[in-house]
């Protein structure tokens, strides 16, 4: 049965040892669960609604956990708020109905998750980070909290509590995501690209001032980087962000999609690939490119940076610096006058520069963002220490 979209069922959910959060990251959550527990996924989109007796009663009991305080003063976000707050109220009936050993998510910055993780000590809930935590969209007062975070590096350990993210447990054993997706024992990767450009097209998301700032300054540094090719015999891609058709490939406020608006740009400069989520065809791009350029943070630059990949990232003109301060300045060319010579210089230094100089400079500054393990897989080592939490 459904109601507004949401799954209805009239049964109490089934026990299982091990709840992952969301089917988003399922799959990759799944290699990192201790063998021989059973496993559930919590669909959450739309999110699932039981109504069996015991539900509804643990759920009426649990609204003690409804705190008015942090609802929203005008009518509209009090209601949304409200509502929130009592769809939580209901999973953690459910969870607590279910009493799994762990429940665990490769969405680290979902509301719902933090709310639940604050609210629940029933049982560990666990999260695995799956991207670069900016400081500049702590902003909002998102809530954050994790019981157990599974983080990229000691710079989490070090900033989320400048940001407000509340974490009780850190766990720094770098991307899990990329320790699987690149190949962490190659030691010389053979250069299939002098240059790859990874696209920071926002998509169909509004228009706000931060998705202006990132399409201006991204806009000037394909038209340098245009001029630069122009001048250069380079082999370079453009690795797109959005998949053709979908909702993000057109951006009505630009007039373009993102195919076109690189091709009106770059020509037949350029190679352009498509991204294929499902392959995640990003990283074998980057691992066989000599250098790496973005406009504005993303993380697979850093990720790419952290395995001793050659990255750049660009800001110019206006764009407001909040949004780089995660980044290393020593990965950044910052240009407020977009001189072109300086930026030109930086990428032949780059190019130039051998892989293991350049490792040798970073080394610190790339374990910092990602402590990858060294005696294990990042995936056995969160396996490790999951056994050692559920204990």
């Amino acid at each position: 049965m459904h109601f507004f979209n949401h799954k209805i069922y009239f049964k109490k959910p089934k026990h299982t040892y091990f709840l992952i959060w969301d089917y988003i990251n399922s799959g990759r959550l799944k290699s990192v669960i201790p063998n021989s527990y059973s496993i559930s996924i919590i669909g959450t989109r739309p999110l699932g609604i039981y109504l069996h007796p015991k539900i509804i009663l643990l759920s009426l009991f649990l609204l003690k956990d409804f705190k008015l305080g942090v609802c929203s003063n005008n009518l509209v976000g009090f209601l949304k708020d409200s509502l929130k707050q009592l769809q939580c109220i209901h999973i953690k009936a459910c969870l607590v109905t279910i009493n799994p050993k762990a429940v665990i998510t490769g969405i680290d910055n979902c509301s719902r998750f933090a709310w639940l993780s604050k609210n629940c000590n029933s049982f560990p809930f666990i999260a695995i980070q799956n991207g670069l935590r900016l400081a500049y969209d702590s902003e909002d007062g998102h809530p954050y909290h994790v019981q157990h975070l599974f983080c990229f590096g000691q710079k989490e350990i070090n900033d989320f509590p400048k940001m407000g993210y509340e974490v009780d447990n850190f766990y720094p054993v770098g991307s899990l995501l990329a320790s699987r997706k690149f190949n962490m024992t190659m030691q010389q990767e053979p250069s299939k690209n002098d240059l790859l450009i990874v696209s920071c097209w926002r998509g169909n998301i509004g228009f706000s001032k931060d998705v202006q700032d990132s399409m201006k300054t991204m806009n000037i540094m394909d038209n340098l980087l245009a001029k630069y090719l122009k001048k250069s015999n380079l082999k370079a891609t453009i690795m797109l962000r959005s998949e053709r058709n979908g909702i993000d490939w057109f951006m009505p406020e630009i007039g373009y999609s993102e195919e076109d608006y690189y091709k009106l740009i770059y020509d037949n400069l350029v190679n352009i690939v498509e991204p294929n989520f499902k392959e995640r065809n990003i990283y074998p791009a980057m691992q066989y490119s000599n250098l790496i350029v973005a406009s504005f943070p993303t993380t697979c630059l850093i990720e790419a940076f952290s395995i001793g990949k050659k990255v750049l990232y660009t800001r110019f003109g206006d764009c407001d610096k909040k949004y780089y301060s995660d980044i290393p300045k020593e990965v950044i060319f910052s240009s407020n006058s977009n001189n072109e010579d300086d930026f030109f210089n930086a990428i032949d230094e780059l190019l130039l520069i051998k892989k293991e100089t350049y490792i040798s400079k970073y080394q610190q500054l790339m374990t910092y963002y990602n402590s990858f393990p060294k005696n294990y897989s990042t995936t056995e080592e969160i396996k490790i220490k999951i056994k050692h939490i559920i204990k």
